[in-house]
């Protein structure tokens, strides 16, 4: 904290430490919950939307926490919104690379 003008500001975080707090989110994609994927939102990124919130919720549904446990919405929203764009991209990229792997099984 500093004190600017007899007024008090609050340190904000670091860019290290945002980033830390969201290099610790976690992924995990099963079919079970790949049939979870709105069918709406699917078709959608089928289509080559990258609308963000789309993209944020397919990211969100797969978000797990430290135990591997799927995080509750509102948990999974919050870590979404922490993310940086880049991080987001490369996030939501390995999560469809592996959805499609469990979607469509190879024969």
């Amino acid at each position: 904290m500093s004190k600017v003008n007899g007024v008090v500001e609050k340190s904000k975080p670091s860019a290290a430490a945002v980033e830390a707090t969201v290099l610790t989110a976690r992924f995990h994609v099963t079919r079970e919950r790949t049939a979870d994927i709105e069918m709406g939102d699917l078709m959608d990124i089928q289509d080559g939307s990258q609308d963000p919130r789309i993209i944020g919720r397919i990211v969100g549904l797969f978000a797990v926490d430290e135990a591997g446990e799927y995080l509750p919405a509102e948990a999974a929203r919050a870590v979404v919104r922490k993310m940086t764009v880049r991080q987001m991209l490369a996030a939501f990229e390995s999560i469809m690379g592996e959805v499609n792997e469990v979607a469509v099984p190879n024969e």
